[in-house]
């Protein structure tokens, strides 16, 4: 197989020149402001805590795994919890784990990944438009960055322990890698296709739409034929990851794929249904959460817009902008729409503007060379100095800023469990939740949930994801002989009921916790237990009980 020549680019090609002294100086201090503000945030959010949800606390639940398995030397253990994790691979849980292991479990620590994340994209973005060379290229940096360091939903998935912006970081490292010669030599695509089974390891959906967006791309680069994608540089870019992730599904291969269909088809209650609104969903949600002010998203589109015929690195040719389509029409047409499933897109949008602000910027110098330079130089350093006050009050400002009196609850139990107890957890809390039970369990109890090497169940969750209708059709005496199978077949010695005193205010209340409502109504009513401790939490709005055996 031989490399084939790209068409030649409609957008000149030039060799990286020397920024002018007064250039270099605003890149360096972009660079240092952005260090600066990455303290910010930690020093104003992230060493705060703050209010997870419950896909934040899965999350910490894994890391507590994998936590206690390297604390411990545990490979077997770490193997297990490595290959058995549901709807997310492990590479999340890998890193955040260690982090647990240099600074101790903790909501600030899992946080730590986003963190670094959020400081190591804006140092990409100026890092990625400096291999591109050419004139003005600075500007197009600076705006980028801009957008990207003053986005509200940005500055708030900073301080999260969510996947996006990681997701993000790990995206753009594998695009920036990309070498710009497709002749270049094969072992130089090795890097970007490692990135790429990275990005599968993190989360399957940003793997499988960055692929997808390569695809197009590098069809794109071989002349709209398939025979034109039958190079080197395209076996090594998607040889390595498609080998990296057949290694990964060998162990526990049918786990594994139902993992994969389960993510595939999560919360199909959330979906919704196709029409207007579900067309107009995005339009109305980005301009506010990823602009700082709504007009800023009409002006980016518009750059966009009038910047591609003016530059071959807005085309399916370049693989930010054929990583950024896929990413984004994929997002439209899926039913379950969140404003943070357009974050990876997005975040590649601000790049593809910056690239539009480089195009335009060098048409007006190549025909008015003096009072283009002068007045673009100019709005590029306004748009630095206007960036800097709303910074200084959006990164000072706390992120994350709720006081977490829902793991209140759960210290209680903390506190009362014995070396001997085997819990049957019955939770009806979407704030005080399994994942966030089995995280305070793990880091403060240096137990596992499930000890492998005895043989031993600490405490299981019951019921769960089980809707409360398919209880209240079974007769008493049916929930009854259920009720007691489940306790006698987790050999629970002690029941700990956490429920909300308030579950109409919880989503989906039914179809997640509808079963163990039920089923809790039932325990009182066992005579084999006995109420040991009984505790109501106001602030948490939260009632915690406790039974043990009556004998």
């Amino acid at each position: 197989m031989n490399d084939s020549n790209p068409r030649p680019s409609p957008d000149p090609v030039f060799s990286p020149p020397r920024l002018g002294l007064p250039w270099r100086v605003l890149v360096w201090a972009l660079i240092f402001w952005s260090m600066i503000l990455t303290l910010w945030l930690y020093v104003y959010s992230v060493r705060h805590g703050g209010l997870p949800c419950w896909d934040e606390y899965e999350r910490c639940a894994w890391a507590a795994h994998i936590w206690y398995d390297l604390r411990h030397f545990d490979s077997m253990h770490f193997w297990k919890h490595t290959n058995a994790q549901v709807v997310w691979p492990f590479l999340h849980s890998w890193i955040t784990g260690a982090l647990f292991v240099l600074f101790e479990p903790s909501l600030a620590s899992a946080r730590l990944l986003s963190l670094g994340a959020h400081l190591g994209i804006a140092l990409m973005i100026l890092a990625w438009f400096a291999r591109r060379g050419g004139p003005w290229t600075w500007a197009g940096a600076v705006t980028a960055w801009a957008l990207y360091t003053t986005s509200p939903i940005v500055v708030q998935h900073a301080v999260s322990m969510m996947s996006e912006i990681f997701g993000l970081f790990l995206v753009l490292a594998a695009l920036v890698t990309i070498p710009s010669n497709p002749n270049a030599k094969w072992t130089r695509w090795l890097l970007p296709g490692t990135l790429l089974a990275l990005i599968f390891f993190y989360k399957y959906n940003y793997a499988f739409l960055t692929v997808a967006g390569l695809l197009v791309n590098r069809y794109a680069l071989g002349g709209y034929e398939l025979r034109g994608m039958a190079t080197r540089s395209n076996l090594t870019l998607f040889g390595v990851p498609a080998v990296l992730v057949g290694l990964w599904f060998i162990p526990e291969f049918s786990n594994k794929w139902e993992n994969l269909i389960y993510f595939a088809v999560n919360n199909p209650a959330a979906y919704m249904p196709w029409g207007l609104s579900s067309l107009f969903y995005y339009p109305q949600v980005i301009p506010k959460a990823y602009f700082t002010v709504p007009w800023m998203a009409v002006a980016a589109l518009a750059l966009v817009f009038i910047g591609a015929p003016l530059t071959g690195r807005l085309s399916l040719r370049d693989p930010m902008m054929a990583v950024f389509l896929v990413h984004f029409l994929a997002a439209v047409y899926h039913p379950f729409k969140m404003e943070r499933f357009q974050f990876i897109p997005m975040g590649l949008f601000f790049l593809l503007t910056g690239e539009a602000v480089r195009a335009l910027f060098y048409q007006a110098y190549s025909r008015f060379p003096k009072g283009a330079n002068i007045i673009n130089g100019t709005m590029i350093v306004a748009l630095v100095l206007a960036c800097v006050p709303f910074q200084s009050r959006f990164y000072r400002q706390a992120q994350v800023n709720q006081q977490n009196v829902y793991e209140t609850p759960i210290r209680a139990v903390i506190d009362r469990f014995q070396s001997s107890d085997r819990i049957a957890f019955f939770i009806t809390h979407d704030l005080a939740s399994p994942p966030a039970a089995t995280f305070y369990m793990i880091s403060s109890l240096d137990r596992l949930q499930r000890d492998w090497h005895k043989a031993v169940t600490y405490w299981n969750h019951l019921f769960l994801f089980r809707p409360g209708e398919s209880v209240r059709e079974l007769s008493m005496e049916e929930q009854f002989k259920i009720l007691r199978h489940e306790l006698y077949v987790t050999q629970s010695n002690k029941i700990v009921m956490l429920e909300s005193t308030a579950p109409w205010e919880i989503v989906n209340f039914e179809a997640v916790f509808g079963g163990v409502h039920e089923f809790c109504k039932l325990v009182p009513f066992l005579e084999e237990y006995k109420l040991e401790y009984e505790r109501f939490f106001p602030q948490a709005r939260a009632r915690l009980r406790i039974f043990v055996p009556a004998k």
